[in-house]
């Protein structure tokens, strides 16, 4: 399927950041019309009336959260004790998309995948699951044409329980670090793109072509077995994870589409090749198709080695930057000019500036001293560049 992975987590993930506050007035179950049904395969583990009753008694959404492929909703309304006071009580609704689900809003525009069309002038639209109302005029529909997502009941607590309990760390937030994951690697002999994909070992929310193409970034063959491949190789995985995730982001706030990400990405040129087929990149370099650990997987031959004839690529950056930037809110790319400007009134004063090839451990230093007092964000503009004013600190951090 054409860029169905982590990243179709995240549009949903958009579109669900929109209901904290709300409270929940209607829960549409069944799909079709006359002859509409309860979905049991994708509603797990409970009936129909108790996922109506899990939404529907806990008016008010609270908190919206996710962890690779996984999201939820916790909801709170007040019932009353034995005395008759008012207590607060708290459940969850899990949901995981698989490859083809998705949140669409009524009136908002849909995100469409290559694959899968979804014709929001209807409503609801056709292969709808659940449909949630909140307020009178607020709408989401939990749709998938495979069947292939699920929605479960949890607690009030969903991350501290299965399945989020067992995943591994989310690579686009500082849960994510280098030590970990790098021991994890060293002490398998699993090929390097099952260990990727296994979402409850070394990093959780990447999907097939995300672990290709994180293996192509790295230049490392996918086949690659963990213990093979030395601190170095898998400092490189690492960077390359967290890269290819947080440009994946920004591709898609920039453009407000999916699939719309650089053209030198190998995602471009993998599909329609088959399992055991060939395919090009534009620049005419081969694309070899294969099987590694149960999954069809991308290669560039040309690019990609095993660890005994591994080197890291000189156009890989190391991550911390991007994390740490991403998780306060905005996504700084390690590439171009680092700044970090100093706001005396109406002017900027640039305190550091350093010509980014590399990212090294100063220019780490510098961003984790301007990121330590992040306060507010906005956007900003010094001498016609975008870029994000810290307000307490009147600092600005950017990387452009």
């Amino acid at each position: 399927m054409h860029g169905k992975n982590w990243v179709q987590r995240e549009d949903s993930e958009t579109a669900a950041r929109a209901l904290p506050g709300q409270e929940v007035t209607a829960v549409h179950s069944r799909e079709g019309g006359a002859d509409s049904q309860f979905d049991e395969l994708v509603v797990r583990d409970c009936s129909e009336e108790a996922l109506r009753a899990a939404l529907l008694a806990r008016k008010r959404v609270v908190h919206v959260g996710r962890k690779g492929k996984q999201l939820w909703i916790i909801l709170e309304s007040a019932g009353e004790d034995g005395s008759g006071a008012k207590e607060k009580t708290r459940n969850a609704v899990l949901f995981h998309f698989g490859m083809t689900g998705m949140f669409v809003v009524k009136d908002v525009h849909a995100y469409q995948y290559k694959d899968v069309r979804v014709d929001a002038s209807v409503w609801p639209p056709r292969f709808s699951k659940v449909v949630i109302t909140f307020g009178h005029d607020t709408h989401l529909a939990l749709v998938d044409p495979r069947r292939l997502a699920r929605i479960r009941i949890g607690s009030a607590n969903p991350e501290l329980e299965e399945p989020i309990a067992g995943l591994a760390p989310d690579p686009t937030t500082l849960d994510f670090q280098r030590a970990p994951f790098v021991a994890v690697l060293k002490n398998t002999n699993a090929p390097l793109k099952a260990v990727l994909l296994d979402q409850n070992r070394a990093v959780s929310g990447v999907g097939n072509w995300i672990a290709d193409e994180v293996c192509f970034r790295a230049a490392i063959h996918p086949s690659t077995p963990c213990s093979s491949m030395n601190e170095d190789c898998c400092n490189a995985v690492f960077d390359a994870i967290a890269s290819v995730c947080l440009e994946a982001c920004r591709c898609i706030q920039e453009s407000g589409k999916l699939n719309y990400y650089p053209d030198h990405w190998l995602f471009h040129y993998r599909w329609g090749a088959g399992p055991n087929g060939s395919s090009r990149m534009s620049d005419g370099t081969i694309i070899q198709m294969s099987t590694v650990g149960g999954r069809t997987t991308a290669v560039v031959p040309s690019a990609q080695r095993k660890a005994s004839h591994w080197r890291r690529p000189a156009s890989l950056l190391e991550a911390e930057v991007m994390l740490t930037s991403y998780s306060n809110g905005t996504l700084l790319l390690p590439a171009g000019n680092l700044i970090v400007y100093e706001n005396r009134g109406q002017k900027e004063r640039p305190v550091a500036e350093k010509r980014v090839s590399k990212v090294t451990s100063r220019t780490i230093a510098i961003a984790q001293k301007a990121e330590k007092v992040v306060g507010k964000q906005r956007s900003h503009s010094v001498a016609g560049r975008s870029t994000v004013h810290v307000r307490r600190s009147a600092r600005i951090l950017k990387l452009e």
